[in-house]
Parts: C-alpha cells; sequence; structure tokens
C-alpha cells in the first residue's frame, strides 16, 4: 500500500505502525475483539485494515473511546443547533412563499384585466365573435361521424406549397424558388401558406385594403374583402392609366402602390403576352401575398367553410388571383397544389362556382394521382351538379376507375363508365385522337356516329374543345389507348344491335346545352386556351372587360362608385400608338359602336330640343348659327397660320407634305362650315 493511502488511514501514526509491524496489528485486532467493542455505535467503529480502502470501507479510527464519545456529544449539540437553524429557515421560506403567491396573484389579476381590456377593444372593433358549439361524439360512433363531417373540399396546407412538391419530385436542385437566406437583410415578411414572399420584393405596405366578417350561419362564415378611402383613389389611379391603354401609365402606379392588386394582375397579363413567365407568375404571387396579409382572424383555408360573394367587386380580385397561381403551379407541374388551390376555390362559392373550377379539378386530381378522391366528389356530387353531363367529368372519372382496377382486377366499371362518355359525347373521339397523334382502325373513325359535328351547340363545341386541349396528355399512355379503343369496338357492337338509343342522346344534348353560361366564359378567358377563345359568342367577345374583372355579373353589389371624369377620350383624337393598343382590345369595335350610338343620342337630344323651342324663336336659332360658324372660321385661321410656321422653321424638309396636309385640312373645316351653312 502507497504511503498516501496509509496516512488517509493511521494519520500521523503511520511511523510507529511501521515499527511494530504486522503483528502488533493482528495483537490489536486481537484485543478490541475480546474486548467486544461496541459494533452498533456509528461513531465508535472498529480500526480498519490495511485493505479496508480498496473496499471502499467507511469505517473510522476508534483508538480512543472517550474522544468518541465527545464527538457524539458535541455532533449532537451541533445537531441541535442545525435544526433550530432548519426550523427558523423554514418559517423564512413559508413566509417568502406566502409573499411570492400574493404578488403573482395581483399579477395575474392585472394580466387578465389587461386581456379582458384587449378582448374588449377588439370585440368594440370588428364585433363580438358567435359561440362555437360543441359536439359530443360517441366511441362507437366517432369514425361514422367523422367519415360524415370530413369535406370534400377540405384544403391540406401542407400540400400548398409549390416548392416542397418539385423537392419530392424533382429533388432539392429543381426547386428554382427556393428561398435563400442573404446576410444582412433586415426586411421581414410576415408568414403565409398561399405563397412565399420573396427576398427581391418590396416591403409590405398597407394601402386600405381589409377583410371583414359579414355574418355567421349554420356553421359558414361570410366575409368580403373592402377598400378603404386610400384603397379607393389608388383604385381611381389605375382605372384611369387603363383607359390609356398605355403599358407604361400601369407600370408608374405600381411603382407607387407595388402591393395594388388590380395593377399586379393587369401587369401580369402584360407580361405573359410579351412571354416573360416567370415576372407574371412573381407578380401573381406577390398579389396573392397582398390578400393574404390582410385576412381576417377568422378566415380559415382549409375548413371549407368561408365563403366570398363574387357579385361584390372586392371579392373578384381574389377569385381571379387565385385562378392565376392554379395555372402557373400548373406549369410547373406542381399538380398537387394546384389541386388544393382547386378545393380552396371551389368552397369560396361551390353553389354557384363563378369561374368553374368543376371544369379543370379533374384534371389536377389525374395528374396527382388521387384517383379515390375524383371517384368520390363525382359520386357525392353527382345528385346536385350532374357532373356525368360534363364531358371532362364523364371521361376523367373512367381513367380514374381504371387506374383503381388494378388494385381490384376487374375493369367492368370503368368500362361501362368510358362507354357511357363515349355514347354521350361521341364528337370528343376524333379529335381527341388527332391531338394525341394516334391512329384507330377506320371503322371507327369513318363511322358516322363518331364523326358527329358540334353544330348541336355552341356550349358544348366550347366544353369539349376544354377538355381535349387541358387533358389529351392523359390519354397519351399506350395502356389507356389500348383500352380506349377496345371499349370503341364495343360501342360499335352496342350501336349495330340498337342498344344505344343515338336519336335520344342527340335530343339531350339539344336540350341540356343551351346558350353558354357567364362563368364558362369567365373560365375559358381566364384560361387563355387560343383553340378555345375563338368559340366564344361574339356577345361577350365585343363587350368590354378588363383581364382582374372578366365578363362581370349583371347583378352587381357595388360599395362605391367612380367618380365621372371631366374629360372624356374621343378615337379620333387618340394618338396613332393609343389608337392601336385599343384596337387589340376585344372591345374596341363596341366601344366604338357605343361612342357613334352615343353621338347619334346626342344629336337626336339636340333636335328635340331644336323642336320643342317655342315659336318666333328663329332669331335665338340664327344666332346660334352665326356663333358656330365664327367657331369653325377661327379655328381655320389659325390652322393656316400653324401651317405656315411650321413650313418657316422646318426648313425644305417635306415642305410639301406639311403644306398638302394643312390644305387638307382646311379643306375639311371649310367643308364643315360649308354644310353649316
Amino acid at each position: 500500500m502507497s504511503s498516501r493511502a496509509m496516512r488517509k488511514i493511521y494519520g500521523s501514526n503511520i511511523a510507529s505502525l511501521q515499527s511494530t509491524g504486522p503483528s502488533a496489528d493482528i495483537d490489536d485486532h486481537a484485543q478490541l475483539e475480546d474486548a467486544g467493542s461496541d459494533e452498533d455505535d456509528p461513531y465508535n467503529p472498529p480500526r480498519p485494515s490495511g485493505f479496508s480502502i480498496l473496499m471502499n470501507d467507511q469505517d473510522s479510527n476508534s483508538n480512543n473511546e472517550n474522544s468518541g464519545k465527545e464527538q457524539e456529544n458535541s455532533t449532537s449539540m451541533v445537531g441541535n443547533t442545525v435544526k433550530g437553524s432548519n426550523k427558523k429557515k423554514k418559517k423564512r421560506k413559508k413566509a417568502n412563499k406566502a409573499n411570492n403567491s400574493k404578488k403573482q396573484d395581483a399579477k395575474l389579476s392585472v394580466e387578465v384585466d389587461e386581456v379582458e381590456a384587449a378582448v374588449k377593444a377588439v370585440n368594440d372593433q370588428l364585433g363580438i365573435l358567435p359561440e362555437l358549439e360543441t359536439v359530443k361524439v360517441d366511441d362507437d360512433s366517432f369514425g361514422k361521424i367523422a367519415i360524415k363531417t370530413q369535406g370534400l373540399l377540405t384544403v391540406e396546407h401542407r400540400h400548398l406549397n409549390p416548392d416542397n412538391e418539385m423537392r419530392r419530385k424533382f429533388g432539392t436542385s429543381a426547386a428554382k424558388s427556393i428561398r435563400k437566406k442573404v446576410r444582412n437583410k433586415r426586411t421581414t415578411y410576415r408568414s403565409t401558406w398561399l405563397t412565399y414572399p420573396k427576398e427581391t420584393w418590396p416591403p409590405m405596405i398597407k394601402l386600405g385594403l381589409t377583410m371583414s366578417l359579414i355574418e355567421h350561419k349554420n356553421g359558414i362564415y361570410y366575409f368580403t374583402f373592402e377598400h378603404q378611402p386610400d384603397y379607393q383613389k389608388i383604385q381611381f389611379q389605375f382605372l384611369d392609366a387603363v383607359d390609356t391603354y398605355d403599358p407604361n401609365a400601369i407600370a408608374q402606379v405600381l411603382n407607387m402602390y407595388p402591393y395594388h392588386i388590380d395593377s399586379l394582375l393587369q401587369l401580369s397579363e402584360i407580361c405573359k403576352i410579351s412571354e416573360d413567365f416567370q415576372m407574371a407568375a412573381q407578380l401573381i404571387e406577390r398579389a396573392m401575398y397582398s390578400f393574404e396579409s390582410t385576412f381576417h382572424p377568422l378566415f380559415n383555408l382549409t375548413q371549407a367553410n368561408c365563403r366570398l360573394d363574387y357579385l361584390r367587386p372586392e371579392n373578384r380580385a381574389f377569385y381571379t388571383t387565385l385562378f392565376q397561381q392554379i395555372k402557373f403551379v400548373g406549369q410547373r407541374s406542381c399538380y398537387r397544389t394546384g389541386l388544393e388551390l382547386c378545393k380552396l376555390l371551389l368552397s369560396l362559392d361551390s353553389d354557384t362556382d363563378p369561374l368553374c373550377v368543376l371544369l379543370m379539378i379533374d384534371f389536377y386530381a389525374l395528374k396527382s394521382e388521387e384517383y379515390r378522391y375524383l371517384v368520390r366528389i363525382f359520386n357525392e356530387v353527382e345528385h346536385d351538379k350532374n357532373l356525368s353531363q360534363l364531358p371532362n367529368f364523364a371521361y376523367s372519372t373512367s381513367i380514374a376507375k381504371f387506374y383503381l382496377a388494378a388494385e381490384s382486377g376487374s375493369h367492368d366499371e370503368a368500362d361501362s363508365l368510358l362507354q357511357q362518355a363515349l355514347m354521350m359525347f361521341p364528337m370528343v373521339l376524333i379529335p381527341l385522337l388527332d391531338k394525341c397523334s394516334v391512329k384507330f382502325s377506320p371503322d371507327v373513325v369513318e363511322n358516322p356516329f363518331f364523326k358527329s359535328s358540334y353544330s348541336e351547340s355552341d356550349g358544348l363545341r366550347i366544353l369539349v374543345n376544354l377538355y381535349i386541349e387541358r387533358c389529351y396528355s392523359l390519354w397519351k399512355i399506350p395502356e389507356v389507348i389500348d383500352w380506349l379503343a377496345n371499349n370503341c369496338q364495343a360501342v360499335l357492337k352496342r350501336m349495330n344491335s340498337n342498344d344505344l338509343g343515338s336519336k335520344e342522346l342527340s335530343e339531350k344534348r339539344a336540350h341540356r346545352y343551351r346558350g353558354i353560361p357567364r362563368n364558362i366564359c369567365r373560365h375559358v378567358i381566364l384560361s387563355d386556351i387560343k383553340n378555345v377563345s375563338v368559340s366564344l359568342p361574339t356577345d361577350i367577345a365585343q363587350t368590354s372587360w378588363t383581364i382582374f374583372d372578366p365578363v362581370p355579373p349583371a347583378d352587381n353589389v357595388t360599395s362605391y362608385t367612380r367618380p365621372a371624369r371631366t374629360r372624356s377620350v374621343d378615337n379620333e383624337n387618340e394618338s396613332l400608338i393609343s389608337l392601336f393598343m385599343r384596337s387589340l382590345m376585344p372591345s374596341f369595335a363596341s366601344q366604338r359602336e357605343q361612342n357613334h350610338q352615343g353621338q347619334q343620342h346626342a344629336a337626336a337630344a339636340a333636335e328635340g330640343a331644336i323642336q320643342q323651342l317655342p315659336a318666333g324663336n328663329e332669331e335665338h336659332l340664327h344666332n346660334i348659327y352665326t356663333t358656330t360658324l365664327d367657331y369653325f372660321r377661327q379655328a381655320a385661321a389659325e390652322l393656316r397660320a400653324f401651317a405656315a410656321n411650321t413650313a418657316n422653321s422646318g426648313g425644305n424638309h417635306d415642305d410639301e407634305n406639311d403644306q398638302n396636309d394643312g390644305e387638307s385640312d382646311e379643306d375639311e373645316i371649310e367643308d364643315e362650315v360649308n354644310v353649316l351653312d
């Protein structure tokens, strides 16, 4: 054993221990055993051996019993003093706890008062919120109730980010729009679900766009966007810029107010025309971010229990922005995100469906491989909406059943649905095959039943063209083409056995597809499919509308009106560039006709006013004519002087042309004067 360990055990007696040797140690142990030392006394333990330190023995040296007793007495006295001090400390701790509890209660009461005051202020501003109804659910019936209450249009917010979908499909490198952290960037943006702000965007500025709760009825919340007076002034400036048909004027408004909704929508359309699709998509995302920054606290995107009235112009821009966002995420192959946005857009007004989302939700469901959802929405909405009478649902549901049949192994239901679609809409087959560059057997292609013309209805033609242009890629898969060919042969066999009733189906189509509803026209305009847009009726094509509010409803619910303009724009006095830009708009001809009609009405009103003049006012009429003639003569004289000054200042450059132009204008004025004479 080391000397250091020995010192710990024996202290200063280590020298005497070494002199006596191990025999003395043995004798000492024998004497202690004979004396019968008290082993139960913890303060008088036997002296440990040299190996006790290795065995973690905690016995102490007990050579002197008196010293042990003194230590016992001293420790008992110390224990009594410690107990007394502990009692005092416990009393102090209890007093401190009582004081602290009183202080905490006072703080809590103050905080509760502040919270109640804040809630009261919010209720005064937004109105008292309705109480939520509690529903008791039994354990046995929980599954059934959950299935019934789960809505078709419930949105999964984790699928609202297109960047996440691109990472899942193509990897991180393909997600070009991933936000990158930039150091020393102090601009902060609000956390949103529908879009993610870019760091190149300007900071968010409140322009006066707000959202308010109108009412809560039967578990449905009815909201509306509102334009405050400041936002109304910006809106009037934007409308004045639109009337100029100058993109630079719209860009100036957007530079001053970077989050003005209609300016973003209009400029996005201009960028799309110039094939700058990336900038067009960013402008739509910025408009979406501006909307989401003004959402009401109770406006829930995921529960499908919030409504926006399309009749209000303030709400229509949100519909248009959502529709454009669906298009751009679809172009990035983010079809699951597009499906969730379709659910959201349809949930805002599922009764009227103002943008006809049902014409494209099947496409995004199939491209995202949500076959069960498509079959479910078809089965549950068929009774109310007659989805089987839409070509897109008739064909898309059969494709969904075809893919689901791979699990069950039976294609009977899919075959039945496809044959019904071919019988109801036979005119889809030939254009679809041409679009897919697929050739079928001559007995199918040349059959008069499948070569049906579109002369039955213009509305049906638009629906068929929409489906073919949007969904033809779904039919280019070899397995699907073979399945389509087999069912075409089955339809021909049924036709030969007189099992089709082609005349009855033709009568149904002629009776059901009369006219084109306005929501389908809006869908066609916003979809911007060339082969479909040309099929719009002339009354819609020539109507004055803008891309931020296409084909507005006839029964608008306006909260404010645009003030009358002091100066009207006349087509004859416009510049050549402005007139050319106006001629590109579909409403150019109708506006010119309206101006011509307005001139005719003004002339008729003037003639009626002249006829209503009492007799004997010939002198008054003569004065009017004289004043008018003097005005035209003065204008002719000013034009001559202007032409002369231009010829003198311009030198020999185009002198003859200017002189001829001045003489022609002068002749026109003289002719007008002669007519008045």
